[in-house]
């Protein structure tokens, strides 16, 4: 994103108004705290925080979703996994969003296909939060079923028809771009090998799939062999795979 688009998403978000507002209005005065608050935005954005922790938003899936640095920033290329999904699925489907963070998934899903039965978890409380937030702001009359959980640890027995997870896939001490520093390392970092935490959830993950389930990931590219590898003993095979997200089939 340029310098100058972000410099007018931080003036939006000053002025308290929309961005599509804020390019339509003849009045882009700044009163005097507002001049504070946005010389402090333009400071800090200079200094590589993300831009959606600092105006507190993030589009993805055609949905404004609110983001602070509890929770990872929502990534485009994870939208993927709801298009495929919401085509894909039968009615009252269950689906269970494994790492949910700022509930990007699970929302998601549930908005498009408000038939979808949907469990969103995480080891994170504080992730948990936010995506309770989020669903009182973009779909209030709509239940998900939220839930901390360690994968497979706190979750009651049951079946899901599909299961979507964006776990952490880095491996511990590698470097990160400057922004990506800002995230939390809870939801970036997944042990020596960066796959620790998806190889617990393939070793118990058959226990919650129905027959012909659809298991939805993401990863690094080079990381999707040994994915694969991790899955063969559950019986998963792919079916869909681009350069960061790979589907399975049960």
């Amino acid at each position: 994103m340029s310098a100058s688009l972000d410099s007018q998403l931080l003036l939006a978000h000053s002025l308290g108004v929309s961005k599509s507002r804020l390019a339509t209005s003849e009045d882009k005065s700044l009163n005097n705290n507002q001049i504070k608050n946005f010389e402090i935005l333009i400071n800090l954005r200079a200094a590589n925080q993300p831009l959606a922790y600092l105006i507190r938003q993030l589009e993805f899936a055609n949905l404004e979703f609110f983001v602070d640095p509890r929770v990872l920033k929502p990534r485009a290329e994870t939208e993927v996994i709801v298009e495929k999904l919401v085509k894909e699925l039968a009615q009252n489907s269950r689906v269970l969003d494994l790492g949910t963070g700022s509930g990007n998934l699970a929302i998601s899903l549930k908005y498009h296909r408000p038939d979808l039965r949907v469990t969103g978890s995480d080891y994170s409380p504080e992730a948990l939060e936010v995506a309770k937030i989020n669903q009182i702001r973009l779909i209030p009359d709509h239940k998900i079923d939220w839930l901390v959980s360690d994968i497979f640890d706190q979750l009651p027995p049951q079946k899901f028809d599909a299961i979507v997870a964006n776990l952490p896939y880095l491996p511990d001490g590698i470097e990160v771009m400057p922004e990506t520093s800002f995230e939390p390392a809870v939801a970036l970092y997944g042990g020596k090998t960066g796959l620790e935490l998806y190889q617990k959830m393939f070793d118990g993950i058959t226990e919650y799939l129905n027959p012909g389930a659809k298991v939805w990931v993401e990863s690094d590219r080079w990381q999707q062999p040994t994915l694969e590898l991790l899955a063969q003993p559950s019986k998963l095979e792919v079916y869909y795979q681009d350069y960061f997200i790979t589907g399975f089939r049960y």
